[in-house]
């Protein structure tokens, strides 16, 4: 069974998480990092990776740039993946998740939504068919608690993924 850390565990993605993860019999979530110690749900909450002594197989990160750039180091000490779902990294912060990803396992994407990581996979896909030339304009709507650096990524994302 897959042991998983949830950084950011007290956010509205992190509920989502524990709820999802907690109907699944091949992982369970054996701890969560937030900004105090405390319990949720019956699962352990650290204010601080270092109190995690070993628990866990992978971190999955809803947090903040500066809680990720906390996390960085730390597993590339524990050797330990993680997945990066946090928005807003600075470029340098974003070169040290590549860095960290030449040796341990990381996956990031700029936008977890399955809507979106589908419209990329079709951007790519009429890129291919519609040539370097064809005019494209991305038009972006969000829902109103979106913060409005999240749309630059995301466009961003799209439009890597007509570049490529």
């Amino acid at each position: 069974m897959t042991e998983i850390v949830i950084q950011g565990i007290g956010g509205r993605m992190g509920h989502v998480l524990c709820d999802m993860i907690a109907q699944r019999e091949d992982c369970c979530v054996v701890a969560g990092i937030d900004m105090k110690d405390g319990e949720q749900n019956g699962i352990p909450v650290y204010d601080s990776l270092e109190k995690l002594n070993g628990k866990g197989d992978v971190i999955i990160d809803f947090s903040s740039p500066a809680a990720v750039e906390k996390a960085l180091p730390y597993c590339q000490t524990h050797k330990l993946p993680i997945v990066v779902c946090t928005t807003g990294l600075s470029e340098e912060l974003q070169l040290k998740v590549v860095q960290l990803s030449r040796s341990v396992p990381v996956f990031k994407s700029a936008n977890m939504s399955m809507g979106i990581n589908v419209l990329a996979e079709l951007c790519k896909r009429a890129s291919a068919v519609l040539g370097i030339n064809y005019d494209i304009e991305i038009v972006e709507q969000h829902h109103h608690n979106k913060l409005v650096e999240v749309f630059k990524r995301t466009i961003l994302q799209l439009l890597r993924k007509r570049l490529r």
